[in-house]
């Protein structure tokens, strides 16, 4: 590495370099784009927010003064994006139908505006006020100086403010999304978007650093290092998002829409409600599906998937089970297959884990937890209570 290329300069430049190549294929995709579009707009902003460590290297700081405070300021906008951007990628990923935008949606980006604002405001301040606003000292020589520097705190609140919104906003978000899925799928791992938490403590990462470096520069002479430790922040931020988000599917979309084909061919009844004699009928139907047919094996197997394998409308297999086992589609499926792996343990040397995949888990984690809750064992414990 060159000399006078800084550790954080050679790391926002692979940030750059990430976010930009992230972005460009999520606006190339065609399926699904408007569930994509959201986080590609994340990745833009990410690249923007990232170019001062680049430009503060030794060997770009030949560039024009004016050049290095605009791109410090960049910033302000940039910032306020991110999380609105990301909010909006969640929200389409967990919805049912394919996004349609509104008029309202842009109540988000009401704080990007104001930075935005702020921005062009310091495009055009004279050079001398420009330059003391950056200064890491606290006086300020005029009116606008004092003006733009409790305006850019302002930002720094909402930013905070967001941050504290879209957390709650998506942790309740994703709880919805999670119970339904349940209704849906019998194995839900790997559509529960953990993946998401870490976004969030490393959101939450940056955003402490941010803050600290900003209040000791703003309010103390003290000096806080902030590179390379937010660049390394910055990195660890955009490879997860990139490896997750690019590969995630809108489950519940796809679902949904097989859903309703599967609807459209199903023969239906006079009522949108069963009667006890169609209940009846139907939990047979799956009955038999479980136990001739053994269709809890599938681990991808849907509410969708059963309905077809048994000529019947999805909503009506959901009622059936809700009305005569009091169970969701998730728990009903995986308490057939704790019922499988709980005679395989008792007749069969084969390892737990052999078990697990064999009767339809997809990870060890869901099949102790489902074992744990039908059982108040584990399976471990089960094999040892038979064998005795």
């Amino acid at each position: 590495m060159p000399e006078e290329l800084t550790l954080a300069a050679f790391i926002a430049a692979t940030v750059l370099g990430q976010a930009m190549l992230s972005a460009s294929l999520l606006l190339a995709r065609v399926r699904h784009r408007e569930v994509y579009r959201p986080l590609a707009l994340f990745f833009l902003a990410l690249s923007v927010s990232g170019l001062s460590p680049i430009v503060d290297a030794p060997s770009l700081q030949t560039l024009p003064t004016p050049v290095l405070h605009l791109v410090t300021a960049s910033s302000f906008p940039t910032d306020l994006v991110l999380l609105p951007a990301f909010w909006f990628y969640v929200r389409a990923l967990t919805a049912e139908r394919e996004p349609v935008w509104s008029r309202l949606d842009l109540i988000h980006f009401i704080p990007a505006a104001l930075g935005l604002t702020t921005f062009i405001a310091i495009v055009f301040a004279p050079e001398a006020d420009r330059s003391a606003l950056f200064d890491t000292g606290r006086d300020r020589s005029s009116l606008l100086q004092t003006g733009l520097f409790f305006v850019i705190i302002g930002l720094y609140i909402a930013w905070l403010s967001q941050w504290v919104f879209y957390a709650l906003t998506i942790l309740r978000r994703l709880i919805t999304y999670r119970a339904r899925l349940k209704t849906l799928f019998a194995s839900t791992d790997e559509r529960e978007l953990r993946w998401v938490g870490w976004i969030g403590v490393l959101l939450l990462l940056n955003w402490s650093w941010v803050v600290v470096v900003f209040v000791f520069d703003s309010f103390t002479t003290v000096t806080v290092v902030e590179e390379p430790w937010l660049s390394l922040l910055d990195l660890a931020l955009v490879w997860t998002l990139s490896v997750w988000g690019l590969r995630q599917k809108p489950y519940l979309v796809q679902e949904i829409s097989e859903t309703e084909k599967v609807d459209s061919a199903a023969p239906r009844y006079e009522n949108s409600s069963l009667g006890e004699e169609q209940i009846t009928r139907l939990a047979e139907k799956i009955e038999t599906a479980m136990l001739e047919d053994k269709l809890y094996r599938d681990p991808d197997l849907s509410l969708s998937r059963l309905a077809k394998k048994i000529g019947a409308r999805p909503n009506y297999v959901s009622q059936t089970l809700n009305m005569r086992l009091e169970l969701t589609f998730f728990d009903y499926i995986n308490k057939w297959r704790v019922e499988d792996a709980k005679a395989q343990l008792e007749t069969s040397s084969d390892t737990v884990l052999s078990i697990a995949y064999d009767v339809g888990f997809n990870t060890r984690s869901s099949f102790y937890a489902a074992f744990k809750r039908f059982t108040g064992t584990t399976p471990s414990a089960w094999r040892k209570t038979c064998n005795t």
